[in-house]
């Protein structure tokens, strides 16, 4: 069965999709900078799918300013991510689950270390985004600027409080150091996410294995390297 949620947050809502099977686990989902709940070729909706088929549970919400939310994208900084996801992570508490996997895309993978605790099952990085400082950084460099200061990405507004919020947390240098069984899965072709990122991860995270994808891009961009990121993910939820 699939739900449709809405959780209040500022002046507004948060949305996205609940999916339930009974189970008394679930993985929250947290997609990457400039994704939505489904994520790049749908890689999340599909997941959640798979999952229906093994009786995992998942849910998956747009950040406020993205997707179907409320907001606007400059409205976004990394603080207020942190915000959404302790939101998301309590109201999957409230219907009582057991255990509650993170999963995270690219910045949602920085965002979900972030959120992660002794509270939390399972951790699910895929191409986490440690380097959104200098990702940041680039977008300024190389895009125009508006007159109120933001950066023209594409269409979407990206903030100057965006860019000093990832300033401060600037996980490259500030990994907490977790004892979570975590799966990291990376790409070795990725532009976006270097390789070397996901080694400074599991350095990090005591308890982590890592999934190399050889000549894999950022967005898993064929049917072998997606395959790869589900059978491996699914394995490690169940095992």
């Amino acid at each position: 069965m699939v739900k449709f949620v809405e959780l209040a947050h500022h002046s507004g809502f948060i949305r996205g999709m609940h999916h339930y099977n009974n189970s008394n686990k679930i993985v929250i989902f947290f997609h990457g900078f400039t994704g939505n709940k489904n994520e790049s070729n749908f890689s999340f909706s599909r997941q959640a799918k798979l999952f229906d088929k093994n009786n995992i549970d998942s849910i998956r919400l747009d950040y406020f300013g993205s997707g179907d939310s409320d907001g606007q994208f400059e409205d976004m900084d990394f603080d207020d991510l942190i915000i959404q996801g302790n939101l998301i992570i309590n109201y999957v508490k409230s219907l009582g689950y057991k255990e509650v996997y993170l999963e995270g895309m690219s910045m949602g993978g920085a965002l979900a270390i972030k959120l992660a605790n002794s509270d939390i099952a399972k951790l699910i990085l895929i191409s986490p985004a440690i380097n959104m400082v200098q990702l940041t950084k680039n977008i300024f460099d190389n895009n125009l600027i508006l007159p109120n200061g933001n950066a023209d990405l594409r269409s979407l507004e990206l903030s100057r409080k965006f860019q000093a919020s990832v300033e401060k947390v600037n996980l490259f240098e500030d990994i907490p150091f977790l004892d979570i069984p975590t799966l990291i899965i990376q790409g070795t072709n990725d532009q976006a996410v270097p390789y070397e990122n996901a080694l400074i991860v599991k350095e990090k995270i005591r308890n982590s294995k890592l999934i190399p994808v050889e000549g894999c891009d950022h967005l898993y961009s064929s049917v072998k390297y997606m395959n790869i990121l589900f059978t491996n993910v699914l394995e490690f939820i169940n095992n």
